[in-house]
Parts: structure tokens; sequence; C-alpha cells
């Protein structure tokens, strides 16, 4: 090989190392468009919001809330689902709390209209009981997520200020390797949740979540579908969510590693060319 032949093997090697130690460009933000589409299909989504009129403003990822909604519970949780959407950089909210004053007998009447209409409700026997705008919930429920969905829909009506919930469990008479079996295919067929390393373990009805996932909804929903399996007395989510340049982070040392795997290839082919064609 003779020394001009060298010398660009040299270079297109300290090339691939300098090129190979610079950061990788992370993803495309989305456009502002696209991230209020989305936080208004979550306010969308969102059973306790239905009532609401919010609008949505983005403009360079910050985005502004604004509108009026009937507590301050709905408040809160417009500004967390807003908080938890992709590209979103910082949530503004001007949203205006204005307090909906309505009777005890209307509020019992909004409150078994929601239980009839939900579906995971809609075929219990509940009783609503409201004293000055104080709901007190009894009744039987199969499971901790029905006793959890009736409590959430209580405080979710216009004017309450108090909920009691009084509502007993059944006894449940299944398995915990069939409840077990079910929490598995249930988050399986989701698909939100391929390729994380989950462990799932129940005792007396009890399940255990254990693991990593990357992103905070990701833990969330992992629990509320774990409740929704019949059997399930209680869910302890222990799930772990990976901190915010983890992901970025190990897809960038893969991009970095792919980088320098074609480029010492090529160096190869070249060392090999030059080697075959002599001085």
């Amino acid at each position: 090989m003779n020394r001009r032949a060298e010398t660009a093997v040299v270079a297109l090697a300290l090339m691939t190392l300098m090129v190979a130690s610079q950061p990788c460009v992370g993803e495309i933000r989305p456009s502002d468009y696209t991230i209020t589409r989305r936080v208004e299909r979550a306010l969308k989504n969102e059973f306790r919001l239905r009532e609401s009129e919010i609008k949505v403003k983005t403009t360079a990822g910050i985005v502004t809330l604004s509108g009026t909604v009937p507590g301050y519970i709905e408040k809160d949780r417009a500004e967390r689902l807003c908080e938890r959407v992709e590209g979103v950089e910082t949530v503004k909210s001007e949203i205006r709390v204005q307090l909906l004053l309505r009777s005890d007998d209307e509020i019992a009447r909004s409150l078994q209209r929601r239980f009839r209409h939900d579906n995971l409700l809609r075929d219990q026997e509940l009783e609503v009981d409201v004293h000055r705008q104080i709901v007190t919930i009894r009744g039987q429920v199969a499971n901790h997520s029905q006793r959890q969905r009736a409590e959430q829909l209580a405080r979710a009506t216009p004017s309450v200020t108090l909920v009691r919930n009084e509502l007993l469990l059944l006894a449940s008479s299944r398995l915990d390797e069939d409840i077990r079996a079910d929490v598995v295919t249930k988050l399986d067929w989701d698909g939100s949740f391929s390729g994380l390393p989950i462990s799932i373990s129940v005792d007396r009805g009890v399940v255990t979540l254990d693991g990593v996932v990357r992103y905070g909804w990701q833990r969330e929903l992992a629990g509320k579908l774990s409740q929704e399996v019949a059997g399930v007395y209680k869910v302890d989510n222990h799930l772990e969510v990976m901190t915010n340049d983890q992901p970025d982070a190990l897809s960038a040392d893969k991009r970095a590693d792919t980088l320098v795997q074609r480029v010492m290839l090529a160096i190869t082919y070249l060392l090999l060319r030059l080697g075959g064609t002599g001085e």
C-alpha cells in the first residue's frame, strides 16, 4: 500500500471516531397542530371532562388550556392529561372553575345516570344517598376496580363536595393462577407493553406488578387494566418509569454503534482493494 492510500485510510478512521462521538440528533418534535389534536383527543376521552368545554392552543410546544369546568378535580385532571401528551413542553392553564349549585335530588339522579351508562357499573345495584352535597354510596361490587370507579364517578359529579364510599366487595372464588392468566392476556392484547420487562404475581386476589416501563401513562394503564380483571381485589403497582433521557440514550447508542460498524466495513473493503492493487 502506498503512503497516499495509508493517509486516506487514517483520515477516514479519524472521521469515523469524530462522528461516532457526537450526540445523535433526537426525534423531531411534533408540530403544534399535531400536539393540539392529541391534547383535544385526550380530553375528549376523559369521562370527567365530557361535560366541559376546554379550548386548546399550542405555540412552540407550549399548550394553553382555557374554558370552564364544573370543579377543581376536572381542572386538575385536564392539566395532568395535557402534561402526558407527547410533544408538550409546558402547560399554561387558564381554565376557570365554575361551581354548579344543584339540589341533593338532582345530584343523586345525575350520579345514578352515570352508573347506568358506565361499562363497569351498569349491571350493579348501587344505592346513592346525598345530603347537603355529600354523597354516600352503598351496595356490593365484584372487585376493587368497580368500587374505585363508583367513587371516581361520584367525585366527578358537579356540585359534589365529599364522597363516602361504603361499597363492599363480594368474596371471589377465582384461583390466583386464573386471575394472573387473565391479567397477562389483558396486558398482551392491549399492545402498549410489548418488549417491556413486566412481572405479574397474584396472591389471594392481590395483583403485584413489578418491572420497568418507558412512560408514566404505561404504568397507569397497566394498573387500570389489571383492576378490570374479574376476581382482582387490589393492585399493588410497583412498576418504575424510565427517566426521560434513558430511551433516547439507548437509541442513540444503537445508532452510533451501527454507524461505526458501517464505516469500519467500508474501511476494511478499502484496505482489501488497496492491498489487491499493490503500490
